[in-house]
C-alpha cells in the first residue's frame, strides 16, 4: 500500500488505483493516520507549487473525459489536489443570508422576489411589457424607446447565480453575492453605464458609437464589444478582470490616470495599496468556470477558498483551525453536484479537524 500511496502522491496513479487507495483509507483510522503520515513526508521532500500544477492539469483532463463520474472523481479529487503550503490567514466571517431569492427592483420602485421555476412578465409604470423572465434568466425588450435611462437593480444572493440580456442584447452572468444596477433601456448614442457590485461574466454586444462601461467600486471597464470577467467583491483584498476576446480599457476609480489596455487572455488585477495594476496572462476559462457551476482553484489560500464556498453554498465560515489556515488548496468542485458537508468530510480525511455546521454557519475548531 505504501507504493500506492507514493505512486498516487506522485499524480501516476491510476482512477482504479486511486478508488482502491481511498476504500482503504476509509476502512480504519490506522490507515487514515498512515496516510497522512506519508503523505506529510512526502510534502516536505517534495516540491508542492509544481506538483499541483501538474495535478490541476491531470484534473481538469480526466473532468473533461468523465463527465459521467463527475461527482465520484470530484470524490477524490478533492483529497487529490490538497498540499501543505504557507499562509497566515485564519478567516472568520459570520455574515450569511437566509433570504435566498434573487431580487429585482425596477424603476418604478416596484421589488419583485424572482421564483427559480416560475415566469414572470415585467411591466413598466406605463403598462408597457419591458422583459420577460424564465428560470435563471431575464430577456429585457429591446423594442421598448425611451429618451431617460430609468435604471433596475438585481441582487443576486449567496448560493444562486443569474442571467440578464441587456435591452442591447449584451448578455451579462451574475454570480453569487452580486448587485448589478442597469438602465431598462439604453439611449442611443450615449455610453451604455452599468454598475457592478460583486462578479459578472460580460457578452457585450458591439456599438461603436456607444461604449458600453462597468463602474464598480474600485475599477472601471471600458469596451466597444467584447467578452470578460469582472470581480470586484467588498470584502475581497483586489479588484480584476480577465478578458476573452477583443479589448478593454480598465481604469482605476481613484486615480484614472491608472490604467491598462488589456489584451485577450491577460488579467488586470488592480493593486490598491501600490496604486496600481498587475497585468499577467491567464488561462480564462479557469476564471469564468462559476458561469458553468463550478470552482476552480490553484494554490488558493484556505482564507480565499472559503470566501468562493461561502458565495457558492450560501454558508459562512468561521475558522480556528491554524493547520488549515496555513494550507493552499487546488481543485475543482462542481457546485450543483455536490454539498458543503460532503465537501467538508473529504478534507477531514486528509487534514483531520473537527467542524459543525448550524443555520448556514460552519465553525471549524483548532
Amino acid at each position: 500500500m505504501t507504493k500506492l500511496i507514493y505512486k498516487y502522491l506522485d499524480n501516476k496513479a491510476s482512477e482504479e488505483e486511486i478508488a482502491e487507495l481511498f476504500d482503504w483509507i476509509d476502512s480504519s483510522n490506522e490507515n487514515k493516520k498512515q496516510f497522512i503520515a506519508l503523505k506529510t513526508a512526502w510534502a516536505l521532500t517534495e516540491s508542492p507549487k509544481a506538483s499541483n500544477l501538474e495535478t490541476v492539469g491531470i484534473l481538469k483532463e480526466q473532468t473533461l473525459k468523465k463527465k459521467r463520474k463527475v461527482f465520484t472523481y470530484w470524490k477524490y479529487a478533492a483529497i487529490l489536489v490538497i498540499a501543505l503550503g504557507i499562509g497566515r490567514a485564519i478567516y472568520n466571517n459570520t455574515t450569511t443570508d437566509n433570504n435566498n431569492d434573487v431580487i429585482l427592483e425596477l424603476s418604478n420602485g416596484v421589488v419583485k422576489h424572482i421564483n427559480d421555476n416560475k415566469e414572470n412578465v415585467l411591466i413598466n409604470k406605463d403598462g408597457i411589457v419591458i422583459g420577460k423572465q424564465t428560470d435563471h434568466e431575464i430577456i429585457f425588450n429591446a423594442n421598448v424607446k425611451s429618451e431617460e435611462l430609468k435604471y433596475n437593480t438585481i441582487k443576486i444572493p449567496y448560493g444562486k447565480r443569474f442571467k440578464v440580456v441587456l435591452s442591447d442584447s449584451t448578455v451579462v452572468h451574475l454570480n453569487a453575492g452580486t448587485t448589478f444596477r442597469f438602465p431598462e433601456n439604453f439611449i442611443a448614442s450615449a455610453n451604455r453605464d452599468v454598475f457592478l457590485t460583486g462578479e459578472a461574466f460580460f457578452e457585450v454586444t458591439k456599438n461603436e458609437q456607444s461604449p458600453f462601461i462597468v463602474h464598480s467600486d474600485k475599477v472601471n471597464i471600458q469596451v466597444l464589444g467584447t467578452k470578460f470577467n469582472v470581480s470586484s467583491y467588498p470584502n475581497d483584498t483586489n479588484s480584476h478582470s480577465e478578458l476573452l476576446e477583443g479589448s478593454v480599457k480598465i481604469s482605476a476609480v481613484s486615480d484614472a490616470s491608472k490604467y491598462s489596455i488589456l489584451e485577450p487572455n491577460q488579467q488586470a488585477v488592480w493593486l490598491e495599496k501600490q496604486n496600481t495594476f498587475h497585468i499577467k496572462d491567464v488561462n480564462t476559462t479557469d476564471h469564468i468556470a462559476w458561469v458553468n457551476g463550478e470552482i476552480l482553484f490553484k494554490d488558493m489560500p484556505f482564507s480565499a477558498l472559503c470566501k468562493k464556498l461561502e458565495r457558492a453554498y450560501n454558508v459562512a465560515i468561521i475558522n480556528d483551525n491554524k493547520t488549515l489556515a496555513n494550507q493552499e488548496f487546488s481543485g475543482s468542485i462542481r457546485i450543483d453536484e455536490s454539498d458543503i458537508d460532503t465537501l467538508f468530510k473529504l478534507l477531514q480525511i486528509d487534514t483531520p479537524f473537527e467542524y459543525s455546521i448550524k443555520n448556514n454557519i460552519i465553525i471549524i475548531n483548532d
